[in-house]
């Protein structure tokens, strides 16, 4: 069947291949289930998204820290590259299960909930621009998961509010190691310098998409080499915000 053709398999070893194929499989022919309370229709039931955790103030206008001042004291002492981090939900709960799913167990299905949760985000923000753009993945990592869950979002988001979509121009040049398994935010910070590259791009506004978002280290990263490259403003969104501790 040609939609099978069209999966990126490149790369991945014969089981792998062979998984990744049946799971395809499965998300057309399985009903969709709640990934809270397991009801079938939806990934997301009218009653579980009703009971997901919003980010409400306070949290700080930069990085969208949650329980923050209006500049938290990280963003104080060192000003990150992007304007402004936004985010309709806390990661707990629906939220991040939803994203744990299409994350790490293969659900590429579950993007497009997260898009629309987050274009119906957007509008009521009025947060808009001339381009959307995926927080990428280093190619090494992508061939290993076999996609990007943030270019996902972003390919769903770009169809629903009519935005371009750019997966091409922004690069990870170095592997580093996943923030997931780093406990501060100096060595979170440390795991991304450098590591992002773009292709000049002269464009007013990017609006940089992220499925969750923690410390802002990788999206300040993403948005200084996307600067560097001519882009005059960067929006990073995400779709969790990661509550932090105190280092």
């Amino acid at each position: 069947m040609q939609f099978l053709k069209d999966l990126p398999l490149a790369g991945l070893p014969p089981f792998r291949q062979l998984k990744r194929a049946v799971r395809v499989v499965l998300d057309l022919v399985v009903p969709m289930a709640c990934v809270t309370c397991g009801r079938e229709g939806s990934p997301l039931c009218e009653r579980c998204e009703a009971d997901m955790s919003a980010l409400k103030r306070p949290f700080c206008s930069r990085c969208a820290e949650p329980n923050s001042a209006l500049v938290c004291r990280r963003c104080a002492e060192t000003r990150p590259a992007f304007d402004q981090i936004v985010a309709p939900y806390l990661a707990q709960g629906a939220a991040r299960e939803l994203v744990h799913k299409l994350k790490y167990n293969d659900a590429r299905a579950y993007s497009e909930r997260i898009a629309g949760l987050l274009s119906e985000f957007l509008d009521r923000e009025s947060v808009s621009g001339d381009a959307i753009v995926p927080v990428p993945l280093h190619p090494s990592r992508e061939r290993r998961r076999g996609y990007n869950q943030s270019a996902l979002i972003t390919r769903d988001l770009g169809r629903l509010t009519g935005i371009e979509v750019d997966s091409r121009s922004l690069r990870r040049i170095v592997k580093g190691v996943p923030q997931v398994t780093l406990a501060s935010v100096g060595q979170r910070r440390t795991g991304v310098e450098a590591a992002f590259e773009c292709e000049p791009l002269a464009t007013g506004t990017v609006v940089l998409i992220d499925d969750v978002v923690t410390t802002g280290a990788t999206m300040s990263e993403c948005a200084a080499a996307l600067k560097r490259a001519g882009v005059g403003k960067v929006v990073g969104v995400g779709f969790t915000r990661q509550p932090l501790g105190r280092e």
